[in-house]
């Protein structure tokens, strides 16, 4: 599988093609579920702000699972 180079300014790798799908997916998921059936009325703004605030916490186990994957904590 065609693996682009590393990024030339942090000189970092980047994930593989698997975990940037997936990221994607659970961003575009996120996102549908901000916006799905919301009213954009000024007294509804909290609803938007009540739904990102959940999407946030219910992928912190996501966000720290794929920090996870190119760190090696052994060499510490």
């Amino acid at each position: 599988m065609y693996q682009p180079k590393p990024l030339p300014l942090v000189n970092r790798a980047l994930p593989t093609n698997n975990v940037s799908l997936v990221v994607l997916a659970f961003i575009g998921l996120n996102i549908f579920y901000n916006l799905y059936s919301i009213s954009f009325d000024m007294k509804y703004l909290f609803v938007s702000a009540d739904r990102a605030g959940l999407a946030f916490v219910a992928n912190l186990q996501y966000l720290y699972t794929f920090s996870q994957l190119k760190t090696n904590l052994s060499n510490g």
